[in-house]
């Protein structure tokens, strides 16, 4: 006999689907991607379990750059459970975050031949 009726479902939502209980201050910028001029989107998939905790984040896409700032920053959140009939279940769905550096951090631009 199979495990499969063991194993709880992951319910596939939204971010928009899923309430912020906490979202902590925005980590420093990596200092490698901030010398190189790296700015990029990362997608990250995050599985919470059923009281809302992140327990497993991949990331999708993005900057090799920023991966791991993105993974471990979204492992600080915290989220209402997702819920099924009332009852909280472990969810999984994507969040998208954004890594733009301020103008003066950008490295200076190639100068151009005449």
């Amino acid at each position: 006999m199979a495990d499969d009726t063991l194993k709880k479902k992951v319910l596939d939502v939204t971010f928009s689907q899923i309430k912020i209980r906490n979202q902590p201050p925005a980590p420093p910028y990596p200092t490698r991607a901030k010398e190189q001029g790296i700015q990029g989107t990362v997608v990250v998939e995050i599985t919470i379990d059923p009281t809302g905790m992140p327990i497993r984040v991949e990331a999708l896409s993005g900057p090799g750059e920023l991966l791991m700032t993105a993974i471990r920053y979204a492992l600080k959140w915290e989220f209402e459970p997702a819920r099924l009939n009332g009852i909280p279940q472990a969810a999984r769905f994507k969040l998208t975050m954004p890594f733009a550096l301020r103008e003066r951090h950008l490295p200076p631009s190639p100068k151009l031949g005449r």
